[in-house]
């Protein structure tokens, strides 16, 4: 598929004179427009530019990433994609250890079923309880093993 007449973003500037050719979900080329090529698209003029990848994903429509099931997942993963995001890595959340294995190895066995997810950032279970932030002290631990 060939998408033309965009404004495609660059680092360094946007351009109104290139064609983006993709294959297989990709971008194949980069190039002047061909004339007449009939799988084309037509953007009107509109912005093209990469989608997001968001490295840090608590949650999303309602769900949270500690869920720890495919539903949740899926409902996260459709919820950043409405805003452009192609990918993320789903982040736990400052908990018992084993509540954050859970997690860990629920978005292991869906991973390849939901392609937006590429795998997981953790975030906890070691916090300092002076330094939470938005995470709950009360489910940190501390670097003894020692809930606080």
């Amino acid at each position: 598929m060939i998408f033309t007449n965009a404004r495609l973003i660059f680092p360094d500037a946007i351009r109104e004179d290139l064609a983006i050719t993709v294959g297989a979900g990709k971008i194949t080329e980069i190039d002047a427009p061909l004339a007449g090529a009939n799988d084309s698209v037509d953007l009107h003029g509109n912005f093209l530019a990469p989608g997001f990848i968001d490295l840090h994903v608590h949650g999303g429509n309602g769900h949270d990433a500690m869920e720890a099931n495919a539903e949740a997942f899926r409902a996260i993963c459709d919820y950043h994609a409405s805003g452009g995001t192609t990918s993320l890595l789903l982040t736990t959340a400052t908990a018992a250890f084993p509540d954050i294995l859970l997690a860990l190895t629920q978005i292991g066995k869906v991973r390849g079923q939901i392609p937006e997810i590429v795998g997981a950032h953790v975030e906890g279970p070691f916090i300092s309880p002076d330094r939470a932030g938005a995470q709950n002290p009360e489910t940190g631990w501390g670097l003894e093993g020692e809930t606080f």
